[in-house]
């Protein structure tokens, strides 16, 4: 784990590049003339995965819920209504999609949706160990909707491509090594 650390923070620094520059390709002015429909799809996309996780929390909770149940709860909740927003603008960048109506509104609304999701997690962090976190992507992302146009095309051209070659595939790729799909087995099998 230690023999990765250059590693996670260089994958960690591209993810906010990368999310800066998703930032810098949202027009922001079809967002404004689109907010209606961001608003409702970001209610939308969170309202009823969180209603649902918050379900599926309670009903986990006397199985796998140790310590602060309402802590284990919301966090099962959380985890189930945030977007993968990393994900969702690289396909939209691939796509060419990023500077479209929809993309704007897929992308705000992902933006909008994450954000609640960080705040429940800083609330939850919160609730069980008394320390906050910050936002740093989402940081990212709003500071490259303020960059003016003339500039982000200029960050556009000078980090996009290095962005996506390095260290956006160490990203995923570190995610991937730390993916544990059974954390609660303990080596036990399901039943």
């Amino acid at each position: 784990s230690s023999s990765l650390g250059p590693l996670s923070t260089l994958s960690e620094i591209g993810l906010m590049l990368f999310l800066l520059l998703v930032g810098v390709h949202v027009d922001l002015r079809q967002a404004v003339r689109a907010s209606r429909a961001t608003l409702f799809t970001s209610l939308g996309s969170i309202t009823l995965p969180l209603v649902a996780g918050l379900a599926l929390g309670y009903g986990l909770l006397p199985k796998y819920g140790h310590g602060n149940a309402t802590a284990f709860v919301l966090f099962v909740a959380t985890a189930i209504s945030v977007t993968a927003f990393p994900v969702l603008a690289r396909i939209l960048g691939e796509r060419k999609l990023l500077a479209t109506p929809v993309g704007s509104v897929s992308l705000l609304s992902a933006a909008m949706v994450d954000l609640v999701g960080w705040i429940l997690l800083a609330v939850i962090t919160a609730m069980v160990s008394g320390a906050t976190r910050p936002l740093p992507l989402t940081i990212a992302f709003a500071v490259g909707l303020m960059v003016p146009k003339s500039l982000g095309q200029l960050l556009i051209d000078k980090l996009e491509k290095l962005t996506l070659m390095l260290p956006m595939p160490i990203f995923f790729a570190l995610t991937g090594i730390r993916t544990d799909l059974f954390p609660s087995s303990h080596g036990v099998a399901w039943s």
